[in-house]
């Protein structure tokens, strides 16, 4: 899969240029549209509105998106009260009234993400109408893009729209907007994106492990610390990343996350949250790590018996390297961490998904992630080999061989309807090497515009305008509909066919 760099608004432009050409109202309008001037709580101005025309019904019931100029922010708090106080400091918001969309934030009870409407405190803390019993760390807050539509002879043939319901905040000179061709709004699309996403798997290579948060996607940005913790002093940085570039496969098919460290002191550093073991058992372990200054230790670890298990392995190559453990547990050791330290206050590196620890010497099950729900997901079962030996001892160029087939029966399944992972897979892995299932994966949803996605481009494109167009009873639909089979097929994707309501004509 490419790398994450699609978001959801991209996917709406793409889809309006195309769309928007059916409208004529809307086919010399750029997209997306950006505000000339400060508009008020129900006026925006553009210029660009008045090219070629006088006509005050011009836009008439067309659906606008004033898109939020405010990044998205991390949140350090919500707190036990009724109302919950929300920290996040520098977030943006100005007023109360304010609709934001909370994710990733964890801890609280009960959950607080999804959509609220703020009351303003101050610069680093706001309110959400929720009784927080226990209070919840991490995650984002990010401001809602206002959906609003034209109302009758609404445009006053030069430059100003008006429109309604009113929104909070007036848009601003610069604001980037986007209007929707008749037949169709931001909301309906925004549902057919996710739609499509649900009805998509692609190619993903998921390895069983026992190390918890081991495909670092347990929590987001910000989370870090509730999966990941200090080995004694705080660093300066440790952080989830989500770039490609710092990831052992920019591909997506393996990590889609990275750990980022940067040491605060000599021999501090990272380890995950412990995890069982039987003593005596024989496992493999495979980490892909890159020490981008300094020297990087990791270790497997035992936590019963306070020592390191094996020889830990040190790298100080800035390019990617797998780092490969093949031991026994300890006998009297119940159970174990993974950890990474650097040797100077210097020390900078980066712990690629996925963290590998899979037992070899009898069958083991091991939780599968949520996304998981039925066996059918499983094309075929994998093994990774040993790559080239790298100048660091027990440590191999990431890559450097390729993925084979294992030869072996099909792993057998646990499924535990009521559990909270319901499916387990067991399997018993090899000295050879970790064991990996390619399985199809459903896209995520997009919560905000500038979710990301791995789905690729146009694929999307064409699949969004063919449904709408289909929708529409436009022919040209089965152009678009080819296009996307065909880039799903050079993509490894498997369709289902989606059933889409038809849209209603929008009119405020």
């Amino acid at each position: 899969m490419p790398a994450a760099t699609t978001t959801r608004l991209t996917i709406k432009q793409d889809a309006l240029r195309v769309l928007s050409k059916r409208d004529e109202a809307l086919a010399v309008l750029p997209i997306p549209l950006r505000t000339t001037a400060a508009g008020s709580t129900t006026t925006l101005t553009d210029t660009k509105l008045g090219r070629g025309t006088t006509q005050a019904n011009r836009y008439d019931g067309r659906a606008v998106e004033i898109i939020s100029m405010l990044s998205s922010t991390t949140i350090v708090s919500s707190s036990v009260a009724n109302p919950s106080v929300i920290t996040a400091t520098a977030h943006g918001l100005t007023v109360s009234g304010q609709i934001v969309i909370i994710s990733g934030h964890v801890g609280s009870t009960p959950d607080i993400n999804g959509e609220h409407v703020i009351t303003y405190v101050g610069a680093d803390t706001f309110t959400i109408p929720v009784s927080v019993t226990v209070g919840g760390t991490g995650g984002t807050v990010t401001e809602k893009a206002d959906h609003v539509g034209v109302d009758d002879a609404g445009f006053n043939g030069t430059s100003i729209v008006t429109f309604s319901p009113a929104v909070i905040v007036a848009p601003p000179t610069a604001n980037p907007y986007l209007i929707y061709p008749q037949g169709l709004a931001g909301e309906m699309l925004e549902e057919l994106i996710d739609e499509v996403l649900r009805d998509t798997t692609g190619p993903y290579i998921h390895f069983p492990t026992l190390v918890p948060d081991g495909d670092l996607s347990e929590a987001l940005v910000g989370n870090v610390g509730n999966w990941w913790n200090n080995i004694s002093n705080a660093l300066t940085t440790k952080e989830y990343v989500l770039t490609s570039t710092n990831q052992w496969n920019t591909q997506q098919i393996f990590g889609a996350r990275s750990l980022h460290a940067k040491e605060s002191g000599t021999s501090t550093g990272i380890k995950s949250d412990p995890f069982y073991v039987g003593d005596t058992e024989a496992f493999v372990a495979s980490f892909f790590v890159q020490a981008l200054a300094g020297t990087l230790t990791v270790l497997v670890y035992d936590e019963t018996n306070s020592a390191t298990i094996g020889t830990a392995v040190t790298i100080d190559e800035p390019g990617w390297k797998e780092v490969r453990f093949t031991e026994a547990v300890p006998a009297a050791c119940e159970s174990v961490s993974v950890r990474f330290s650097a040797t100077a206050t210097t020390g900078e590196y980066y712990v690629s998904a996925p963290l590998i620890f899979q037992v070899t010497t009898r069958t083991r099950p091991y939780d599968m992630p949520s996304w998981f729900v039925s066996e059918s997901q499983i094309r075929q079962a994998l093994f990774l080999p040993l790559g080239v030996s790298s100048e660091d001892a027990g440590s191999y160029v990431a890559l450097s061989a390729a993925l084979k087939p294992v030869v072996a029966p099909r792993p057998t399944f646990l499924n535990e309807a009521r559990g909270v992972n319901p499916f387990k897979i067991v399997l018993q892995a090899t000295a050879d090497g970790p064991m990996a299932l390619l399985v199809e994966r459903p896209f995520d949803v997009l919560s905000v515009n500038a979710s990301t996605t791995t789905a690729d481009r146009e694929y999307m494109r064409s699949k969004v305008i063919a449904t709408v167009l289909r929708d529409w009873g436009d022919s040209a639909y089965k152009t678009w509909a080819q296009r996307a089979s065909e880039r799903a097929q050079a993509m490894g994707y498997n369709l289902r066919e989606m059933r889409v309501e038809p849209n209603q004509v929008v009119s405020v």
